[in-house]
């Protein structure tokens, strides 16, 4: 993590709480675009969140969906796919990250 390697120290509280394996969904307050890496850094291991398809990235922060895995989401209704994503990411294993508040 390049925030990490530059010196900055993150702590991590609550870490015992969360699985060794299987998958499992994540909720987390969301307050920037370096959320995702700052969560996968703490639970050391790679999430698939889900994202706003209609949110436009600001140019400093285009690399971040590269980062990390990306289901689109539609806000404004429920989309079949966004569901079908989500149910193959945790079937596969993965942890499913989500930001409730956007």
């Amino acid at each position: 993590m390049f925030l990490c390697s530059l010196g900055s120290r993150v702590k991590t509280f609550g870490r015992h709480h969360v699985p060794d394996e299987g998958p499992y969904i994540v909720v987390i307050n969301h307050f920037s675009y370096i959320d995702p890496p700052f969560v996968i850094h703490a639970l050391q291991k790679p999430i698939s969140f889900l994202a706003a398809s209609d949110q436009v990235i600001e140019a400093q922060f285009i690399w971040a969906p590269f980062l990390y895995g990306f289901i689109p989401t539609d806000r404004t209704k429920l989309a079949p796919s966004t569901i079908k994503n989500s149910i193959r990411a945790l079937k596969s294993g993965e942890v499913l990250g989500i930001f409730p508040e956007g």
